[in-house]
């Protein structure tokens, strides 16, 4: 769809030049002047008598070079030719929305006339929604650290915080409920943003939770919203607005314990997934990232990850099937539950007050071995 806009930079007749559609490319706009004008209107006739001089009378030059002085840049290159007192000039590379383009009809007897005009960009559909905001759970414990924001596709960013907020059970606002960094944590492409919890207010004896107190309280319920008005990357707006209800439990101040997760092998031969089922929910982020599978060899093997059950299950599709021998999962030391409680220590530990921390390994595994 191709939507044509003006702009008057001196006195001319009305619609004298003008933007119009490409009759033959679609989409795309080609520039007219009416010569019929010319005399009519009391103008002096070009001096150009053949379309090869009709860009000495008539120039096109975009306003592309911001401080540059338009009149200063070279003309739009095109072609242009005549049919019933109509010049038309087909710009070479199709015109870009939202650019002045600035349209000069050189006259003999009433001197330069300049139009600028301009493209614009038609209405950006709403398509982008949110897909899901992680953690899925509707029980979260109070000492909950962070969200995870998934959009069907990039977003706008920079002003992500006036577009989230969180909710009481009488539907009030609770004042500055997460962390505000100045620059947002989102994923390369744009589709996630992580959304902290102010960790000021989780952790006990810093000064914004004793003055504070947490963001969320034990027995309480709270709804995450997410407005419709937040535009996506292409300045559309979300299709519709999110929301996302849950409830407090008690703080978690467990570490995560590979020791305690249950691991289902599959068969030799198979595709199927190997799974760890956990005892508690743990990041999901995190859960992509800090586990992996290694062969005999210490080579890692390729294939899908799902996190499945409410961030409770990590499963493992191979690309080739199964072969018998061992392996062993990889788990970061670094991989957290939804507290921010690591497998390497609590989150309310100070790591000044863990000299010994120095000695933790990067990973722990997990061994198993897959039967003929």
């Amino acid at each position: 769809m191709l939507q044509l806009g003006c702009t008057n930079e001196s006195t001319r007749p009305d619609n004298f030049i003008r933007l119009a559609k490409n009759s033959g490319k679609s989409g795309q706009a080609v520039f007219e002047v009416d010569l019929s004008r010319v005399s009519s209107d009391g103008l002096a006739k070009p001096d150009a008598s053949e379309p090869a001089d009709w860009e000495r009378t008539f120039h096109v030059h975009a306003e592309t070079t911001p401080g540059v002085d338009w009149r200063e840049l070279p003309p739009v290159q095109g072609s242009f030719w005549v049919v019933n007192n109509l010049l038309t000039f087909e710009p070479l590379f199709p015109l870009q929305a939202g650019i002045n383009y600035h349209a000069v009809f050189e006259s003999a007897k009433a001197g330069a006339i300049v139009a600028t005009l301009r493209l614009e960009a038609p209405p950006a559909k709403r398509e982008t929604i949110v897909n899901q905001v992680c953690p899925t759970a509707n029980a979260l414990p109070e000492n909950l650290l962070k969200f995870y924001l998934h959009f069907s596709a990039p977003m706008s960013q920079g002003r992500a915080y006036s577009h989230i907020h969180l909710l009481n059970a009488q539907n009030e606002k609770i004042a500055l409920p997460f962390l505000e960094v100045d620059e947002e944590l989102w994923n390369p492409d744009g589709t996630r943003l992580t959304i902290l919890i102010d960790p000021g207010r989780i952790k006990s004896g810093l000064l914004p939770r004793e003055q504070d107190g947490p963001v969320l309280h034990q027995g309480h319920s709270y709804t995450l919203k997410i407005d419709a008005t937040w535009p996506d990357a292409n300045g559309a707006p979300l299709k519709h607005g999110f929301t996302k209800q849950f409830g407090v439990t008690a703080p978690d101040v467990e570490m995560p314990s590979p020791a305690r997760w249950n691991l289902t092998t599959p068969e030799a031969g198979s595709t199927s997934p190997l799974t760890l089922d956990f005892p508690k929910p743990l990041d999901h982020a995190l859960l992509q990232r800090l586990l992996w599978i290694e062969d005999a060899g210490k080579h890692s093997v390729e294939g899908q990850v799902h996190v499945r059950d409410a961030e409770r299950q990590w499963a493992f599709t191979p690309e080739q099937p199964w072969t018998a021998g061992s392996y062993r999962v990889v788990v970061g030391t670094g991989l957290e539950d939804l507290a921010g409680n690591s497998v390497a220590r609590p989150f309310e530990v100070d790591r000044v007050q863990r000299p010994d921390d120095a000695f933790i390994p990067s990973h722990v595994t997990l061994q198993f071995t897959i039967g003929n």
